[in-house]
C-alpha cells in the first residue's frame, strides 16, 4: 500500500480538520483545536512564542526581549485575524506597548526569513526559527503560549506508517524541550 505525505500550509485549522475528517489526510497538525466529533487529537508540543532578531540587531545582547523593547524598531508582525497574530497583538496590549509592524506576514516562517534578511525583529512560534536559521533567538515577554496538536480520524485505526510518524513527532517534541532547557 502506498502512502503519500504532503503538507498544505495554506489551510486554516478548520481546513486541516476537514481534511482529516474526510480522510484526505490521515494526520493533521493545527495550532488550535476545538472538539470535533470523530476527530482525536494530542498535544505534541507546548512552547512559548520567541523573538527572532536580524544579525547585529540592537537587542541581540539582551537575554530576553519584551514587547516594549521593540517600540521604535523595525518589526515584522503576524497577520491580523490569525491565531498567532492575535496572540502577539494581545501580548503587546498586555505590556502596554503599541503594535506597530512595518510589514505583516501570514506565516511565522516568512517572518523568520525576513528577520534573517535584516528587515526587522519578529515574534514567532517556537518551531519556525529551527527551519530558517540566520537570526538570533531570544525569549519573549510577556509569555505567549503556542500549542501544536496532531489530529487524526477516529473512523479507523492509524496505519503503521502514521503510528511511526506520530512516534517520531513525539521524539522531536521531547528534543525541543531539551533544547530549551
Amino acid at each position: 500500500m502506498r502512502k503519500d505525505l504532503f503538507f498544505e500550509s495554506s489551510m486554516c485549522d478548520e481546513g486541516i480538520i476537514d481534511g482529516v475528517s474526510s480522510r484526505v489526510a490521515e494526520l493533521g497538525f493545527a495550532l488550535r483545536v476545538t472538539h470535533h466529533p470523530g476527530i482525536a487529537h494530542e498535544v505534541v508540543h507546548t512552547g512559548e512564542m520567541i523573538c527572532v532578531l536580524p544579525p547585529n540587531h540592537p537587542l541581540a545582547e539582551r537575554p530576553v526581549v519584551s514587547a516594549p523593547d521593540l517600540i521604535g524598531l523595525p518589526f515584522i508582525g503576524l497577520e491580523r485575524g490569525t491565531r498567532l497574530g492575535e496572540a502577539v497583538r494581545e501580548s503587546f496590549a498586555q505590556a502596554g506597548a503599541p503594535f506597530q509592524p512595518i510589514v505583516e506576514v501570514r506565516y511565522c516562517n516568512t517572518a523568520c526569513v525576513l528577520a534573517a534578511a535584516g528587515v526587522g525583529a519578529a515574534v514567532v512560534d517556537p518551531f519556525s526559527p529551527r527551519q530558517s536559521g540566520g537570526q538570533g533567538i531570544r525569549p519573549f515577554t510577556p509569555k505567549t503560549v503556542a500549542v501544536a496538536y496532531m489530529l487524526w480520524s477516529e473512523a479507523e485505526p492509524l496505519s503503521r506508517l502514521a503510528k511511526a510518524f506520530l512516534h517520531e513527532v513525539r521524539q522531536a517534541s521531547r528534543s525541543l524541550d531539551q533544547d530549551v532547557s
